[in-house]
């Protein structure tokens, strides 16, 4: 598997998941990999807000919604 993948675990742009760290579910707009690395753009799904970040999967914390 490779250093993308394992970062993004099973996240995909239209997706919903939960984010054990913030306590929250979010649901990816993007996901952009570039040589620079690679950025997710994500909707909280409580208040709507829209952030860009490369936080990596956590399969101890984080699971899928949808």
């Amino acid at each position: 598997m490779s250093a993308f993948a394992e970062a993004i675990g099973p996240r995909r742009p239209g997706g919903c998941y939960y984010d054990g760290y913030n306590d929250a579910t979010y649901r990816v707009l993007a996901i952009v990999e570039s040589p620079a690395g690679w950025r997710m753009t994500t909707e909280r799904e409580d208040d709507g807000t829209v952030r860009e970040h490369s936080t990596r999967w956590d399969a101890d914390r984080d699971r899928v919604i949808s």
